[in-house]
């Protein structure tokens, strides 16, 4: 196995100004906010995952392949002790410089988003494509949906649960993913590997604030978010998943099944789906360790 070295230079993001010398990066920070050049790479001191900076927004480069991809150094890497701008999509979308076609990376190849249409239905938003002087994986074939093995469901609820096996049953989906267990979620959506849906306001609630403190994971935020304009049929890449909680278990069911349908090019089934429900940091649900 490929190791990488990450070499980096240390500025501790705390209030006053700091400045890189040789002019590679310069940046001031404070409490309120920070001013960072577009194509700084910034690193945490605790945390592997390394940044990009774009219009006041950070995005994280999932491999090592996009980041030589995009001509960064590794010697001019910056880590800080608090990210000082907000965090973003992470860089899954890219072009190459004398090319219109835009590519989403989907684990070890990229594939093609034919249209502008089919660009803006999947919700991306054409300032979170970066462009790279290489592509970093073989292209694969311009496909629109996903296969069943590319689809995750987890739930925190017994009902939900239940609910959710019923629907892997139906597409296929295989039973080991399936999952009520948060640790096993977590796992899954951090990989980038899979579109997952969470079945159910718990399992909506425990994978964007974790209120209950789940397998000693980050209790009170997650680094997940959901995924816009859902449903999807493309990977939405590490530490996106998609929201299915209704406000009963019938309607979290129906709206998993639509996001599924989507997600294997079926044609969907459930028009129009019941109303979608945003996450609440409260205690709900259960994290059973078996499932």
């Amino acid at each position: 196995m490929t190791q990488y070295r990450w070499i980096h230079r240390v500025v501790a993001a705390a209030a006053g100004s700091a400045f890189i010398s040789a002019g590679l990066v310069g940046f001031q920070t404070s409490a309120a906010a920070a001013t960072i050049a577009s194509g700084t790479v910034l690193h945490l001191s605790n945390n592997p995952q390394y940044y990009i900076a774009k219009n006041d927004t950070l995005h994280w480069i999932p491999n090592p392949q996009t980041f030589n991809a995009l001509g960064l150094s590794w010697s001019h890497t910056v880590t800080v002790s608090a990210l000082p701008l907000p965090i973003g999509t992470p860089v899954t979308l890219i072009k190459l410089a004398n090319s219109p076609k835009i590519y989403q990376e989907q684990g070890d190849a990229l594939h093609w988003i034919p249209t502008a249409q089919m660009f803006d239905n999947l919700g991306y938003q054409w300032s979170n494509v970066f462009t790279v002087n290489s592509l970093p994986f073989p292209v694969g074939t311009p496909d629109t949906a996903l296969t069943p093995n590319q689809v995750f469901l987890y739930a925190a609820d017994p009902i939900d649960y239940a609910n959710a096996q019923s629907i892997a049953s139906r597409f296929e989906i295989p039973a080991t993913q399936v999952t009520g267990n948060f640790a096993n979620a977590w796992a899954a959506t951090a990989s980038g590997k899979f579109v997952v849906i969470a079945v159910g306001s718990p399992a909506d609630n425990a994978l964007y604030y974790n209120p209950s403190g789940w397998a000693g994971l980050s209790q009170g935020s997650t680094p997940f978010r959901r995924v816009p304009n859902s449903p999807t049929s493309l990977l939405p890449g590490a530490n996106y998943y998609e929201n299915a909680a209704g406000y009963t278990a019938t309607d979290s069911m129906e709206i998993a099944t639509d996001d599924v349908e989507y997600a294997l090019g079926k044609s969907l089934s459930y028009r129009p789906i019941p109303m979608v429900y945003g996450p609440r940091d409260i205690s709900s649900g259960s994290n059973p360790a078996y499932q």
